[in-house]
Protein backbone atom coordinates (compact mmCIF):
# COMPACT_ATOMS: atom_id res chain seq x y z
CA UNK A 1 0.00 0.00 0.00
CA UNK A 2 2.87 2.42 0.98
CA UNK A 3 4.38 1.80 -2.45
CA UNK A 4 1.36 2.59 -4.15
CA UNK A 5 0.73 5.83 -2.42
CA UNK A 6 4.53 6.52 -3.44
CA UNK A 7 4.12 5.89 -7.12
CA UNK A 8 0.51 8.04 -6.99
CA UNK A 9 2.56 11.05 -5.78
CA UNK A 10 5.20 10.60 -8.28
CA UNK A 11 2.60 9.95 -10.95
CA UNK A 12 0.57 13.43 -9.62
CA UNK A 13 4.51 15.51 -9.74
CA UNK A 14 4.85 14.10 -13.21
CA UNK A 15 1.91 15.38 -14.41
CA UNK A 16 1.90 18.80 -12.28
CA UNK A 17 5.31 19.12 -14.31
CA UNK A 18 3.23 18.47 -18.05
CA UNK A 19 2.10 22.63 -17.67
CA UNK A 20 4.87 24.50 -16.33
CA UNK A 21 7.70 22.66 -18.80
CA UNK A 22 4.75 23.48 -21.89
CA UNK A 23 4.33 26.81 -20.61
CA UNK A 24 7.86 27.35 -20.23
CA UNK A 25 8.89 25.91 -23.86
CA UNK A 26 6.40 28.44 -25.59
CA UNK A 27 6.48 31.64 -23.47
CA UNK A 28 9.60 31.19 -22.08
CA UNK A 29 11.40 31.97 -18.58
CA UNK A 30 10.28 35.19 -18.37
CA UNK A 31 8.13 36.18 -15.22
CA UNK A 32 5.10 38.79 -16.31
CA UNK A 33 3.96 41.86 -13.88
CA UNK A 34 0.23 41.91 -16.02
CA UNK A 35 -2.12 40.18 -13.63
CA UNK A 36 -3.89 39.35 -16.45
CA UNK A 37 -1.25 37.25 -17.88
CA UNK A 38 -1.12 35.73 -14.72
CA UNK A 39 -4.70 34.72 -14.67
CA UNK A 40 -4.01 33.40 -18.35
CA UNK A 41 -1.49 31.23 -17.02
CA UNK A 42 -3.92 30.16 -14.11
CA UNK A 43 -6.56 29.32 -16.39
CA UNK A 44 -4.27 27.36 -18.70
CA UNK A 45 -2.72 25.28 -15.79
CA UNK A 46 -6.05 24.53 -14.09
CA UNK A 47 -7.44 23.50 -17.16
CA UNK A 48 -5.17 21.05 -18.50
CA UNK A 49 -4.76 19.73 -14.68
CA UNK A 50 -7.82 19.70 -14.05
CA UNK A 51 -9.18 16.89 -15.64
CA UNK A 52 -6.38 14.89 -15.25
CA UNK A 53 -6.43 14.85 -11.75
CA UNK A 54 -9.82 14.05 -11.67
CA UNK A 55 -9.93 11.24 -13.81
CA UNK A 56 -6.91 10.35 -11.00
CA UNK A 57 -9.20 10.90 -8.40
CA UNK A 58 -11.90 8.86 -9.94
CA UNK A 59 -9.38 6.30 -10.44
CA UNK A 60 -8.20 6.20 -7.09
CA UNK A 61 -12.08 6.29 -5.39
CA UNK A 62 -12.71 2.94 -7.90
CA UNK A 63 -9.87 1.19 -6.73
CA UNK A 64 -10.46 2.00 -2.89
CA UNK A 65 -14.18 1.11 -3.41
CA UNK A 66 -12.16 -2.39 -5.20
CA UNK A 67 -10.19 -2.82 -1.98
CA UNK A 68 -12.76 -2.63 0.04
CA UNK A 69 -15.18 -4.69 -1.66
CA UNK A 70 -12.11 -7.47 -1.61
CA UNK A 71 -11.62 -7.01 1.86
CA UNK A 72 -14.95 -7.25 2.98
CA UNK A 73 -15.44 -10.30 1.01
CA UNK A 74 -12.65 -11.80 2.37
CA UNK A 75 -13.71 -10.46 6.21
CA UNK A 76 -17.59 -12.30 5.33
CA UNK A 77 -15.66 -15.62 4.27
CA UNK A 78 -13.59 -15.50 7.45
CA UNK A 79 -16.64 -14.92 9.42
CA UNK A 80 -18.27 -17.34 7.75
CA UNK A 81 -15.65 -20.11 8.28
CA UNK A 82 -15.50 -19.09 12.25
CA UNK A 83 -19.42 -19.09 12.39
CA UNK A 84 -19.30 -22.89 10.83
CA UNK A 85 -16.56 -23.78 12.87
CA UNK A 86 -18.29 -22.41 16.32
CA UNK A 87 -21.65 -24.20 14.79
CA UNK A 88 -19.46 -27.48 14.28
CA UNK A 89 -18.29 -26.93 17.99
CA UNK A 90 -21.76 -26.64 19.21
CA UNK A 91 -22.96 -29.25 17.30
CA UNK A 92 -20.36 -31.43 18.93
CA UNK A 93 -20.76 -30.45 22.49
CA UNK A 94 -24.53 -31.01 22.34
CA UNK A 95 -24.17 -34.62 20.46
CA UNK A 96 -21.28 -35.47 23.34
CA UNK A 97 -24.36 -34.47 25.98
CA UNK A 98 -26.83 -35.85 24.36
CA UNK A 99 -24.43 -39.40 24.26
CA UNK A 100 -23.70 -39.34 27.80
CA UNK A 101 -27.16 -38.67 28.57
CA UNK A 102 -28.43 -41.88 26.60
CA UNK A 103 -25.33 -43.86 27.76
CA UNK A 104 -26.72 -42.65 31.37
CA UNK A 105 -30.14 -44.30 30.42
CA UNK A 106 -28.63 -47.05 28.71
CA UNK A 107 -26.64 -47.96 31.69
CA UNK A 108 -29.55 -48.08 33.72
CA UNK A 109 -32.03 -50.41 31.39
CA UNK A 110 -28.67 -52.40 31.59
CA UNK A 111 -28.81 -52.87 35.43
CA UNK A 112 -32.36 -53.37 35.11
CA UNK A 113 -31.71 -56.48 32.97
CA UNK A 114 -29.37 -57.73 34.96
CA UNK A 115 -31.75 -57.63 38.18
CA UNK A 116 -34.26 -59.49 35.97
CA UNK A 117 -31.45 -62.31 34.57
CA UNK A 118 -30.91 -63.17 38.20
CA UNK A 119 -34.55 -63.33 38.71
CA UNK A 120 -35.74 -66.88 40.31
CA UNK A 121 -38.26 -68.60 37.36
CA UNK A 122 -38.14 -72.39 38.93
CA UNK A 123 -40.79 -73.20 41.74
CA UNK A 124 -39.92 -72.71 45.57
CA UNK A 125 -37.44 -75.64 46.74
CA UNK A 126 -36.51 -77.00 42.92
CA UNK A 127 -32.96 -77.77 42.91
CA UNK A 128 -31.23 -76.86 41.07
CA UNK A 129 -32.52 -73.26 41.00
CA UNK A 130 -33.98 -72.18 37.79
CA UNK A 131 -32.94 -68.22 36.87
CA UNK A 132 -33.71 -66.16 33.82
CA UNK A 133 -30.26 -66.22 32.29
CA UNK A 134 -30.31 -69.93 33.04
CA UNK A 135 -33.53 -70.36 30.58
CA UNK A 136 -31.84 -67.69 28.23
CA UNK A 137 -28.46 -69.48 27.89
CA UNK A 138 -30.50 -72.87 27.01
CA UNK A 139 -32.47 -71.35 24.43
CA UNK A 140 -29.88 -70.05 22.67
CA UNK A 141 -28.10 -73.94 22.88
CA UNK A 142 -31.05 -75.32 21.67
CA UNK A 143 -31.66 -72.50 18.74
CA UNK A 144 -31.19 -74.83 15.54
CA UNK A 145 -32.74 -77.81 17.50
CA UNK A 146 -36.68 -78.64 16.74
CA UNK A 147 -36.37 -80.12 20.36
CA UNK A 148 -36.71 -77.98 22.82
CA UNK A 149 -36.22 -78.78 26.73
CA UNK A 150 -38.84 -79.26 29.16
CA UNK A 151 -38.14 -76.59 31.23
CA UNK A 152 -37.65 -74.37 28.07
CA UNK A 153 -41.12 -74.94 26.97
CA UNK A 154 -42.73 -74.68 30.29
CA UNK A 155 -41.17 -71.07 30.33
CA UNK A 156 -42.60 -70.15 27.03
CA UNK A 157 -45.96 -71.49 28.15
CA UNK A 158 -45.78 -69.38 31.32
CA UNK A 159 -44.39 -66.15 29.50
CA UNK A 160 -47.79 -66.16 27.40
CA UNK A 161 -50.17 -67.34 30.46
CA UNK A 162 -52.04 -64.07 31.53
CA UNK A 163 -51.36 -63.63 35.50
CA UNK A 164 -48.61 -65.63 35.75
CA UNK A 165 -45.41 -64.73 37.87
CA UNK A 166 -43.03 -65.65 34.84
CA UNK A 167 -45.66 -63.54 32.69
CA UNK A 168 -45.20 -60.68 35.10
CA UNK A 169 -41.17 -61.05 34.55
CA UNK A 170 -40.81 -62.07 30.77
CA UNK A 171 -43.13 -58.54 30.45
CA UNK A 172 -40.53 -56.71 32.32
CA UNK A 173 -37.69 -58.54 30.25
CA UNK A 174 -39.00 -57.70 26.94
CA UNK A 175 -39.56 -53.94 27.95
CA UNK A 176 -36.23 -53.95 29.17
CA UNK A 177 -34.64 -55.51 25.94
CA UNK A 178 -36.88 -53.41 24.03
CA UNK A 179 -36.07 -50.10 25.73
CA UNK A 180 -32.16 -50.92 25.14
CA UNK A 181 -32.90 -51.79 21.38
CA UNK A 182 -34.11 -47.94 21.45
CA UNK A 183 -31.80 -45.95 22.90
CA UNK A 184 -29.07 -48.12 20.92
CA UNK A 185 -30.03 -46.77 18.16
CA UNK A 186 -30.17 -43.51 19.27
CA UNK A 187 -27.16 -43.49 20.35
CA UNK A 188 -25.79 -44.93 16.79
CA UNK A 189 -27.84 -42.20 15.21
CA UNK A 190 -25.36 -39.65 17.46
CA UNK A 191 -22.45 -41.39 16.95
CA UNK A 192 -22.94 -41.60 12.98
CA UNK A 193 -22.91 -45.51 12.91
CA UNK A 194 -22.36 -48.37 15.12
CA UNK A 195 -20.36 -47.78 18.14
CA UNK A 196 -18.24 -49.34 20.63
CA UNK A 197 -21.33 -48.49 23.12
CA UNK A 198 -24.24 -50.73 21.30
CA UNK A 199 -21.76 -52.91 20.19
CA UNK A 200 -20.84 -54.06 23.58
CA UNK A 201 -24.37 -54.28 24.92
CA UNK A 202 -25.84 -56.17 21.95
CA UNK A 203 -22.67 -58.71 22.13
CA UNK A 204 -23.68 -58.70 25.73
CA UNK A 205 -26.83 -59.64 25.05
CA UNK A 206 -27.47 -61.75 21.89
CA UNK A 207 -28.16 -64.42 23.31
CA UNK A 208 -31.33 -62.72 24.54
CA UNK A 209 -32.31 -62.23 21.25
CA UNK A 210 -33.34 -66.27 20.83
CA UNK A 211 -35.68 -66.05 23.68
CA UNK A 212 -37.59 -63.23 22.43
CA UNK A 213 -37.90 -64.43 18.70
CA UNK A 214 -39.09 -67.97 20.53
CA UNK A 215 -41.62 -66.23 22.56
CA UNK A 216 -43.01 -64.14 19.61
CA UNK A 217 -45.02 -60.85 20.05
CA UNK A 218 -42.05 -58.98 19.92
CA UNK A 219 -40.80 -57.07 17.20
CA UNK A 220 -39.04 -58.97 14.75
CA UNK A 221 -36.24 -55.82 14.45
CA UNK A 222 -35.59 -56.19 18.06
CA UNK A 223 -34.28 -60.14 18.19
CA UNK A 224 -32.50 -59.80 15.27
CA UNK A 225 -30.53 -57.09 16.36
CA UNK A 226 -29.31 -58.75 19.29
CA UNK A 227 -28.97 -61.84 17.15
CA UNK A 228 -26.93 -60.05 14.36
CA UNK A 229 -24.88 -58.79 16.80
CA UNK A 230 -21.87 -61.50 16.42
CA UNK A 231 -21.22 -63.66 13.58
CA UNK A 232 -22.10 -67.77 13.79
CA UNK A 233 -18.68 -68.68 14.63
CA UNK A 234 -18.67 -67.06 17.49
CA UNK A 235 -22.24 -67.76 18.70
CA UNK A 236 -21.47 -71.64 18.20
CA UNK A 237 -18.19 -71.03 20.71
CA UNK A 238 -20.49 -69.84 23.22
CA UNK A 239 -22.99 -72.14 22.95
CA UNK A 240 -20.14 -75.01 23.77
Amino acid sequence: MNKLLITVGLVAGLILLIPITSYILVYGRHLSDSQELWAHFGDFFGGVLNPIYALLALLALLYTISLQSAELRQATTEFRRSADSLQQQLDHYRDASRKEDLFKIIKNIDDDLEKIYETVVSPEGQIPVLKIGHVIHEGFRLRNSSDKSGSYEQFLNLASSSGSVVESVFMKLAVASGNLYKYLKKYQEIAGGESYISEYYRYKYFMLGQLLKDAGNIDKDIYEFYLSSVDIDVQQGHQK
